[in-house]
Formats: structure tokens, sequence, C-alpha cells
């Protein structure tokens, strides 16, 4: 009897070996196929078949897929419910609901019915595949969710180094918003107030600054979010041509159409000067997650960024206290010329915001880029030094000084911090799941050139300057 051929032994990749695999197959020098094989333990046609379906396996893994899956499942015909019972997951996890399998389940049937299909059961067994799919756990939800989770900021640290690992750290960034009340005037109630506030209605005082950089101290270009398209204090000047990325909607809040779209721009950007790079951010419900060929994304742990978030280790505060310098100089500078501070600083425009907000950002130094991202895991040990350099505290010194020359006893932490908590972000309001299920039926379209997510051109200069008292009773 002939001898039989040996069997080759069948090695199949689980989603994140799969993932790694892509991700070693785009670092440099760039190894062959069959150096990949050989590392994977896999043939060099398996290699081959795994590259040339990249973007799925990136796209399912990105989704928070089971990671430990091996194959690629196709679209089966319930996806829309799988996919719209997924965004309902996520809004209801960040308004810290209860959730049960059988909650789930309602959702799944209500949202089939929407969708008019007929013969969806939501089973015990779609349930747990749905669960498997999006490796999704229900825990107890306690007072103490909210927190930060220390253990998870630990475990996040210990194993940032593997999850970064081919990337130079000239190619880790970070991105993150803030909100930035750009005519706020200091007056007294700010040093009796207590609560933190939660909110804000009046968006033609707000601008949503979107900022981000590298580890090594690289910024790019600020994204500012405001209330119309084109203000009329844009007068003839393109605003393609301004020191920011304009754009604007009626809230002046971030969305996931204008975050897709500013995504798809760097990795365009990304792509043309042959770079990839590892982004880092929260898990906020605008922040959309793409399968894309020069940006990997990395979601921090819920309710960690106080620990982990680069720019906010000091960042963020130090450009919006060169920024409120830069309001202040300016106020003080032609007070003499007029009756108050209020009614001088109703002649700031958003067009006078946009270049204070690019000259703080370009001011920011590098070193104190790299210490923020050595404080939140990404640096050596000898790097982590407290931010507030001499400088910073000069400047710090130089605001309070401004401060009190318009006759106001208010600390500079708390003029330069007060906008912190306000909402970056589009929200749902009490009918948030029939918000969810109309942006679901009917998807909004967005030109990623020109983010045209935008109002109409309105005037904003008319508006009446807001003290922090005046701010408070928006909310």
């Amino acid at each position: 009897t002939p001898n039989k051929m040996a069997k080759r032994s069948h090695n199949e990749l689980s989603l994140e070996r799969k993932c790694a695999l892509i991700k070693e197959a785009e670092s440099l020098p760039k190894p062959t196929q069959k150096e990949l094989g050989e590392k994977f333990k896999i043939a060099r046609q398996t290699v081959s078949d795994i590259l040339k379906r990249k973007y799925a396996y990136l796209k399912q893994h990105e989704d928070n897929l089971n990671a430990s899956r091996k194959r690629l499942k196709p679209t089966c015909r319930f996806e829309q419910v799988n996919v719209l019972l997924w965004e309902w997951f996520k809004q209801a996890c960040a308004k810290k609901m209860p959730i049960l399998g059988t909650i789930l389940q309602t959702k799944a049937l209500e949202f089939a019915n929407h969708l008019n299909i007929e013969d969806f059961k939501a089973s015990n067994g779609w349930l747990e595949c749905w669960r498997s799919r999006y490796a999704v756990k229900f825990s107890k939800l306690s007072r103490d969710s909210v927190k930060v989770n220390l253990e998870s900021v630990s475990e996040f640290k210990a194993k940032l180094a593997e999850r970064c690992a081919g990337y130079d750290i000239s190619d880790i960034f970070n991105c993150d918003e803030t909100c930035l009340w750009f005519r706020l005037l200091p007056d007294r109630t700010l040093a009796q107030m207590a609560d933190k506030c939660k909110g804000g209605k009046d968006a033609k005082e707000r601008l949503t600054v979107l900022f981000c950089c590298s580890a090594t101290g690289e910024k790019l270009k600020p994204l500012v979010i405001g209330k119309a398209a084109k203000p009329l204090c844009f007068g003839h000047i393109d605003p393609a041509t301004l020191p920011v990325t304009w754009t604007g909607n009626n809230k002046a809040w971030m969305t996931t159409v204008l975050f897709c779209a500013w995504l798809k721009e760097l990795n365009k950007t990304m792509h043309t000067k042959k770079r990839n790079i590892l982004l880092l951010l929260d898990n906020a419900t605008s922040h959309c997650i793409e399968a894309l060929s020069n940006v990997q994304m990395l979601l921090l742990p819920p309710n960690t960024t106080s620990f982990l978030q680069p720019l906010e280790q000091g960042i963020i505060q130090n450009v919006k206290l060169l920024y409120r310098t830069h309001l202040m100089s300016n106020l003080v500078a032609k007070i003499n010329n007029s009756s108050s501070a209020t009614e001088l600083s109703k002649s700031i425009t958003v067009l006078d915001a946009i270049y204070w907000i690019e000259q703080a950002w370009s001011q920011v130094k590098d070193s104190t880029i790299t210490k923020c991202f050595a404080k939140a895991g990404l640096g050596t040990d000898s790097e982590i030094i407290k931010t507030e350099t001499s400088e910073s505290n000069e400047s710090e010194t130089w605001l309070q000084q401004l401060i009190e020359h318009v006759g106001v006893q208010i600390t500079t932490a708390e003029y330069m911090n007060f906008d912190d908590s306000f909402p970056t972000e589009e929200t749902y309001g009490n009918d948030w799941e029939q918000q969810l299920l109309a942006q679901h039926l009917n998807p909004a379209t967005v030109n990623v050139s020109t983010f045209k997510d935008q109002s109409d051109v309105e005037e904003e200069t008319s508006a009446s300057p807001v003290s922090l008292s005046e701010a408070l009773n928006t909310l």
C-alpha cells in the first residue's frame, strides 16, 4: 500500500490574530506574505486571502465583534435589526440605563416591526448570537458605575504598549472635543458657583472645537463647529482659507456625520503622506468607527478619559488658558474707549475666536503635549513631569491680572475651566429612541470635502455677550 501523504495541520486564525497579521503586513520594512505565513503558521495563500479582505476584518474588529471568532460570517437577513439594536444599546449605555436580555429582545421586535420584517422572532438563540457578535456582557449597574474604573485604567495601560506595537511614537495620535464659550466674560457669580454645569442652549455664544495631536507634539488643524455654515462676519473670506477647518450645524455640536467626515479627511491626508497612524479616542456617541486604510482607531474604556485621554491631561486646559488670555488682552486694550467690557465684547466675532483658537493651539509647546501623553501612559516614567511649567504659571498670572483689571474677583481656574462640562456632541432628547430610528431609516449624507452638515448663513454678531451667570441661566 503506498504511503499516504501526511496531512497539513490546519491553523485557523481568530479575528484578533487576523487583525494583528494585517497590522504586521503594513509595518516597515514591509514583510513578504511568505514571512507572514511562517510567523503566523499559516499558508501563504491564506495570508493573501486575509489581506484581500482586510477592510472587512478591521470593520468587524472595530465594531467590537467577538475577537475570538474565526470565520467572517456573511451578512444575515436581520442585519438591519442587529445594527439598529447595537446603536440603541450604545445610547442606552451612555444614559446609564440598566439593560437585560429581555429588554434587548423587546426592542429588537419593535425595530423589526418598524422595518417591516415579519419573520423575526427575537429568540434566545438569536440574542446569544447578537451578544457574541458584539461581545456584549451584562453587568449590574451600581451607583459608582459612572465613576472612574481604576482597574480598567491599570489594565488598559498594561496592554497599551502591545496595542501600539508596530507604530512609531510620532504616529500615535489622540483627538478630543471641547466646548468653548468664545465671548464669555468673567463675573462675580462664578466665585459662588458650587455645582457643575451639565449642558448649554445658546449655540450663538458657543463653539465646539476638536483638537488632534501626536505623542511627539505634531498638531493637526483644529475642527471648529459653529452655528452657521458661513457667518456674516466672514464677509468675502472663503472658509477653506481659514487656519481651522470650519463647519456648522443648528446646535454647534459634534455629530456622527461630521466626525465621520473629519475622520475620512484625516485618512486621506495620511494616505497621501504614506503614513499609518493609531488614533486614540473616547467612546462618545458621535464617534463613528470606520475601517480605514491609514487610520487605525483605539477606543478608550468608558469613564477613564480623565486618566487615559492625553488631551485631558492638560493640553486642552493650556489652550483655553491661552485663548482667554487673548480675549481679555483684547478687551483691556480697548476698555478705555468704551463704557464697559460687556459693550466691547459685543464686537467679538466668530472670526476673532477662530484666529485666537489657532494662535492658542500653535502656542502649546511640544514638550507639554509629550508630557501629557506620558501621563496617560504613552511615554517613559522620566517624562511624566508636572505640566504646569513656569511659562504656564506666568500665563496664569497674566490672565489673573487682566481679570482683576476689569474689577472681578474670581480665580483664573474658575474662569478658564468654566465650560469644560458643557456638551460637545449631539444628544437625543426624551424621544431619543424615535430619533435614533428616524436617523437609521433616513441616514444623512455628507460631502466629505466640504462637511455639508451645516445651517444657512445667519447673523452672529448681533447677539449680546453672556456672562457666566447668564450662561448658567440657559441651563
